[in-house]
């Protein structure tokens, strides 16, 4: 491992008054320069929040409508596995005549949601630019999302 080293001011004694060399301080190498940051570090740092806040907050929005809507979900949930979540405590096959139990199905989201943001954080991390693709597809899919909830 390689290091760097750093030598520290020089300081006058007493007894002489001559300048006189300190020791030297070893730190371990660091990859990249912690004093400056590149403006591409900046964007990627800036996208990736941007992503996470989008992500969570069309999740956020669609569990508050799911449990604003709790009782009318019978005919209001499109998606099957969904339907099938909420409907696990009553029977194996959906009824429509029975209250759907939504924490379970709730719990799956908060979950999926955690997933989804840590595995877009992994991927910018390991390849950025698969990463930010990702990202991106993920959060215009969210607002897309967003927009059939609201107007849909």
């Amino acid at each position: 491992m390689s290091s760097i080293s750093i030598q520290l001011p020089k300081r006058r004694t007493a007894e002489t008054s001559k300048l006189v060399a300190s020791t030297a301080i070893y730190l371990p190498h660091l990859a990249y320069n912690p004093t400056r940051v590149s403006a591409r570090i900046v964007v990627s740092w800036i996208a990736s929040v941007v992503y996470m806040a989008v992500v969570s907050l069309v999740a956020a929005y669609d569990i508050v409508l799911t449990i604003r809507y709790a009782n009318f979900l019978v005919q209001l949930e499109e998606n099957p596995i969904g339907r099938w979540i909420m409907n696990l405590k009553h029977s194996t096959i959906y009824d429509i005549e029975v209250t759907p139990n939504i924490v379970p199905f709730i719990v799956l989201k908060v979950l999926g949601t955690i997933l989804v943001i840590g595995v877009i954080v992994a991927l910018i991390r390991w390849r950025a630019h698969i990463g930010h693709l990702v990202g991106l597809g993920v959060s215009c899919f969210q607002l897309g999302l967003a927009a059939y909830l609201t107007y849909c």
